[in-house]
């Protein structure tokens, strides 16, 4: 251990407790903030991915009236659909740029999980969610870095 000079961790499971929450909602101001949160709500429905959870906990349950078509999962991007004529996209910043959705905020000023989000072409805002510290992680770490 003494040789030792860095440490990764999964940090999933290993020093958070697994279980993710949105931390914050940032919607721009010419957008309907309930119906865009409404609308990816029903994409990420399609999903089971634990920031879809995140995002249903948040908003609520899904309405049931809500016809979602064409609903494509792509890979290591994100969602897209169709949702009341609309496109809806909700993923990583990669895919606004996959389907050429400017946006006006540098994705690597955001120290969370963030779920960008595209509707009807234009740039909607953004939603962040985050996993909860285990209560022992900082103890763990400390008792790792004695060892060294």
């Amino acid at each position: 251990m003494a040789g030792i000079q860095n440490v990764v961790m999964d940090k999933t499971g290993t020093l958070t407790k697994g279980v993710f929450k949105v931390q914050e909602v940032v919607i721009k101001e010419n957008f309907d903030k309930a119906e865009v949160l409404r609308q990816v709500n029903a994409l990420e429905s399609k999903s089971t991915h634990p920031v879809a959870t995140a995002i249903h906990e948040y908003v609520g349950a899904v309405d049931s009236s809500t016809e979602i078509t064409n609903v494509e999962e792509i890979s290591g991007h994100g969602l897209r659909a169709m949702i009341g004529g609309k496109e809806i996209l909700a993923g990583n910043f990669k895919l606004m740029d996959k389907f050429s959705i400017a946006y006006d905020i540098d994705p690597a000023s955001i120290v969370y999980t963030v779920i960008a989000i595209g509707y009807d072409k234009k740039f909607a805002g953004y939603i962040t969610i985050a996993d909860e510290i285990k209560e022992d992680a900082a103890s763990a770490i400390k008792r790792c870095i004695n060892l060294m």
